[in-house]
């Protein structure tokens, strides 16, 4: 099975980009006074984060909902930095792997994002890469919950990826650092699925699982 790999698909925050959510979470408290790491799923807040991620709402609501919760002004470039502040930057190497990882394999990325993360991604690659051509350089399809309106762990967006990338399961390898989004890769398409540790070096653990 294991030699069998013509696909894989990565998950993006914590697998390909070193993350760390409880920074966001901290600047945000400072900054409006809301614990998001706290948040219960039916809290209003908790919703608007999961429509930002699926693009149901503009960026400029997302922020104003931010300003509106705020006990005192707060510039939106403020929430821009806190919402931010998780993003930690690449693994070393990993930009050259996926590289070489294309020229054998079919390679996808699969991500909860969204269009603020994604800004400040793209400028990283831009400034500290000289990268402009990320998504088509370095895979063959790339899919942003924001840009097609489904996110993980939903079954429907690992449907619509094994249907629109034309995917055979038993030949694909997808890797992702949450345990729910593994097993509904694993139950609803049927994906080889690994969960990797969160911000740890995922060629490692290709390289052992390939050869």
């Amino acid at each position: 099975m294991k030699k069998n790999i013509k696909n894989i698909v990565f998950d993006f925050g914590g697998v390909l980009l070193k993350i760390d959510t409880k920074r966001t979470a901290a600047a945000m408290k400072d900054l409006i006074g809301v614990d998001l790491m706290q948040l219960s799923p039916d809290h209003p807040t908790a919703s608007y984060l999961t429509r930002f991620e699926k693009g149901e709402i503009s960026t400029e609501t997302f922020l104003n909902h931010f300003q509106r919760m705020a006990s005192h002004p707060v510039e939106p470039k403020s929430i821009i930095d806190a919402w931010n502040a998780m993003l930690i930057g690449w693994q070393r190497g990993t930009l050259q792997n996926l590289e070489e990882l294309k020229k054998k394999y079919n390679v996808f990325l699969l991500s909860n994002i969204n269009e603020l993360h994604l800004a400040w991604i793209q400028n990283d690659l831009k400034k500290k890469h000289h990268i402009q051509d990320f998504e088509s350089r370095f895979f063959d399809r790339v899919y942003y919950s924001h840009l097609i309106g489904m996110r993980k762990p939903d079954s429907n967006i690992f449907h619509h990826v094994q249907n629109d990338a034309k995917l055979d399961a038993h030949s694909t390898l997808y890797f992702d650092d949450l345990a729910e989004n593994v097993n509904i890769a694993k139950k609803e398409v049927g994906w080889q699925s690994i969960l990797h540790p969160t911000n740890e070096d995922v060629f490692q653990t290709i390289h052992q699982y390939l050869t």
